[in-house]
């Protein structure tokens, strides 16, 4: 018996379900010298939350599973299925398939916790349950170790369902404990109405850890990619449409589309709106190149964020030589708060650092993040919120820090909850 292995929960009538015999060809280690091996993993009859199981013996140091769909012959009114996640656990989940081809997929985080090997290690056996009639089982990002199915009426359907119910919810706190930080940012993504963020054209500079951060929460579906025609629409590109744009250009930004300066303008009046734009692109100088439609390239020196009043600068090219230089959040700043001390510049990749000199009376800058020389001497910010009359904002995050996998990812996730933060209160887009 293993039931002081898993989590107890009430005492049920176990034998009205039994446990299933099913193919487990994916060998798994339980050697004791693994850090992520199932080291523990109980053997025998056993209980977890009032549903019996039966787990085959470890053979030396290896126990067996099953990664692929299991058959169930005839199919059950109500399926229990113990499954180890072996992916980051909120991309585990197990699909049930019904005789009438419709399907259900109970999330890693939706489950019941079963067993959970001793620290170090992280190992997990998660309970999943699903009323029928089950013909299949499919188990995604998890092994599959074993299956007990039963009649909901004689298994005692209500106390079982108090009792999974209660695992559930014990579960459901660790698991925001262990969940990697994307769980926590899917649920700031959540917040976000749909339709609300625009993506400002040209495109084509979204850092790897944006990238990520969008694809991964959700985000990406909500925003809106606008195109130069739509700049010139005030109905359309309006603070009030879109209260934050996201600027993820080449280091270029739209000039002229129709009538000279057109777009800029568009942009600037977005921003006297009120609006609010993002700029956090795998490129060091944001809005440096005017596009002008009918014209063959882009025309430098024209930096956008000039006419707002911000003057970016370009402090060096690279680190002057044998320089040792550290980024340093500015204290008190909240607006990155993973950046939790400072780290050394990047010695690899895009090294050119853009910052910003004077800025005008209508522009308010608050630094973030500062370059320092060694002996804390300010070579110049590498991130900073711009504020104008009217509410309008710029929010700057220098090309090396989104570049940096020391820190880019949680940088990233800080500019997700910096967008929420900003749309609080605000609806869906009709």
């Amino acid at each position: 018996m293993w039931i002081a292995l898993l989590a107890a929960g009430p005492v049920l009538d176990a034998q009205a379900l039994s446990p299933v015999a099913f193919a487990r060809d994916v060998p798994v280690s339980v050697a004791e010298g693994q850090e992520w091996s199932w080291f523990g993993l109980p053997a025998g009859r056993g209980e977890a939350w009032g549903v019996a199981f039966e787990m085959p013996a470890a053979e030396g140091e290896e126990a067996r599973a099953a990664a692929e769909t299991v058959t169930l012959e005839p199919p059950a009114q109500l399926v229990y299925a113990l499954v180890s996640p072996v992916v980051e656990l909120h991309l585990a989940s197990v699909d049930f398939e019904r005789t009438d081809g419709t399907r259900v997929t109970v999330r890693a985080e939706d489950c019941a916790l079963a067993w959970a090997a001793e620290a170090p290690r992280r190992r997990r056996l998660l309970l999943a349950r699903c009323e029928g009639p089950v013909a299949r089982v499919t188990p995604n990002g998890c092994y599959l170790f074993a299956l007990a199915v039963g009649d909901a009426v004689a298994a005692g359907e209500g106390a079982l369902r108090a009792a999974y119910a209660q695992g559930q919810a014990e579960w459901r706190g660790r698991f925001r404990e262990e969940a990697p930080a994307v769980v926590r940012l899917q649920e700031v993504a959540a917040r976000i109405p749909e339709g609300r963020v625009a993506v400002l054209p040209p495109r084509g500079a979204e850092p790897a850890a944006l990238t990520m951060v969008l694809g991964r929460t959700g985000m990406r579906q909500k925003l809106v990619e606008l195109e130069g025609a739509d700049l010139l629409d005030a109905q359309r590109f309006a603070a009030a449409r879109f209260p934050v744009a996201l600027y993820v250009g080449m280091e270029a930004h739209l000039r002229t589309i129709r009538a000279e300066n057109d777009a800029a303008e568009a942009v600037l009046r977005y921003v006297r709106e009120g609006g609010a734009i993002l700029m956090a692109t795998a490129w060091p100088f944001p809005t440096y190149y005017a596009l002008d439609a009918g014209s063959p390239g882009g025309i430098p020196n024209q930096p956008l964020l000039r006419r707002m009043g911000v003057d970016i600068v370009a402090a060096f090219e690279r680190p002057p030589e044998g320089a040792k230089l550290s980024l340093h959040p500015v204290a008190g700043q909240t607006l990155l708060p993973s950046l939790q001390g400072p780290w050394p510049f990047p010695e690899t990749g895009d090294l050119r650092l853009r910052s910003f000199g004077a800025t005008s009376e209508a522009a308010k800058a608050t630094p973030l993040v500062e370059v320092r020389t060694e002996d804390g001497r300010p070579v110049g910010p590498a991130a900073a919120l711009f504020e104008f009359e009217g509410g309008g904002c710029v929010l700057y995050v220098w090309s090396g820090i989104m570049n940096d996998g020391r820190v880019a990812d949680g940088v990233a996730g800080d500019l997700l909850q910096w967008m929420a933060a900003k749309l609080e209160g605000v609806a869906d887009a009709d």
